[in-house]
């Protein structure tokens, strides 16, 4: 079982590398929509 602690980085980085690539990321859901 992972730790809580590292559950909540992984949760917070992925926050973080998601509003920093808000561009890309709308460009690769209109790919696979």
């Amino acid at each position: 079982m992972v730790p809580f602690e590292v559950l909540i980085m992984l949760f917070v980085a992925y926050y973080v590398v998601t509003r920093g690539m808000r561009a890309d990321m709308t460009l690769f859901l209109k790919i696979f929509n």
